[in-house]
């Protein structure tokens, strides 16, 4: 009885297709119009952006940090992160 012929073919592809695959973190400062306060401040977008020979296949929001000066003061402004919703829209 002789051994059954293996199948690698697929399974290589698929390792080869995820080499092929890079993933980096991305930041990107903005200033938008807040929709809570209406007015301009400045966020910082982390990005995890998932790419293949140089063309973006997603980016993936994963943190956003907000330097408007109301929410630094003690006491201060009560935040409901409404421009997360905008910002999430920017995924691919």
């Amino acid at each position: 009885m002789g051994m059954p012929e293996r199948r690698k073919r697929k399974q290589e592809s698929n390792i080869e297709t995820r080499r092929a695959l890079e993933g980096v973190r991305e930041r990107e400062w903005n200033s938008i119009l807040c929709p809570e306060r209406q007015c301009r401040t400045v966020v910082m977008c982390e990005w995890d952006v998932l790419s293949k020979e140089g063309r973006i296949l997603k980016r993936i929001l994963r943190q956003i940090d907000c330097h408007n000066p109301g929410l630094t003061e003690f006491g201060g402004a009560d935040c409901r992160w409404g421009c997360e919703g905008v910002i999430g829209k920017r995924e691919r």
